[in-house]
């Protein structure tokens, strides 16, 4: 892998964002406010700090006002282009479909309703230097619907999606962003939706390919209830005044 690649990135955006109730009746959840800001703008804004120049945005529900929102990019210091899915591919095919888009290489997965300001040149890096199938975010949570298992090197050695009875413990789990080898997204299905724990990390595991892991350092908030979606501005706010 060319560790001098350009950095280029996917978010995933297509989501109807049900969960969310009223706050997505009339738009779509990237564009939900957290503390002042669109939810996608953090996001964008953080690739571009990261020093990633191409971004591929995935559209379904009310796709229009992302892409009047973002445009082309360039307010963000990004090229951005789209994708869109007349019926949802998942997260998997979503990807599949945007790395074309790009032109391959290397690629940086961003689950459209996550909020983190990790360092995401530092997982890029991460995955350079080991030559990783995947490279996935981790942290620390009790109950989550994708367990991870790692050795002491910080390599994945199980990985289990949307286990029958979660146990109340903390484990590591996936963030919801990832760093994919060209080799892996050459895996994806493209007969149908298909979904990225379930359908590629979970067999890559199996498989025992390199699968490796970067510990969340920053915050990180998954923006899926209206809950959460208070909690995350909260915690923001609560930032901007310490």
């Amino acid at each position: 892998m060319d560790p001098h690649s350009a950095l280029k990135a996917v978010v995933l955006t297509a989501g109807i964002g049900s969960r969310l109730g009223s706050h997505t009746q009339e738009r779509p959840k990237p564009l939900l406010d957290v503390d002042g800001v669109p939810l996608i703008d953090h996001i964008l804004l953080n690739l571009a700090r990261a020093g990633f120049q191409d971004v591929a945005l995935n559209l379904h529900f009310r796709g229009e006002m992302i892409c009047d929102h973002v445009g082309d990019g360039a307010r963000f210091g990004l090229r951005v282009v789209y994708s869109s899915e007349e019926s949802l591919l998942g997260t998997a095919g979503g990807v599949a479909r945007m790395s074309a888009l790009l032109g391959g290489g290397p690629l940086l997965v961003h689950y459209g309703d996550i909020l983190t300001d990790h360092d995401l040149a530092a997982l890029w890096r991460r995955h350079v230097d080991v030559d990783a199938a995947v490279t996935m975010l981790v942290h620390r949570r009790v109950g989550s619907n994708s367990i991870v298992t790692l050795d002491e090197q910080q390599r994945v050695v199980a990985f289990v999606e949307r286990p029958a009875r979660p146990e109340a413990v903390e484990h590591w789990v996936y963030s919801g962003v990832a760093v994919l080898s060209p080799r892996s997204v050459a895996r994806i299905s493209t007969q149908g939706p298909s979904d990225l724990p379930r359908d590629l990390f979970v067999p890559l595991v199996a498989e025992r390919a390199v699968v490796v892991a970067v510990p969340l350092a920053g915050y990180r908030f998954a923006i899926d209830s209206p809950t959460r979606l208070e909690e995350a501005r909260a915690a923001l706010r609560a930032r901007a005044r310490s």
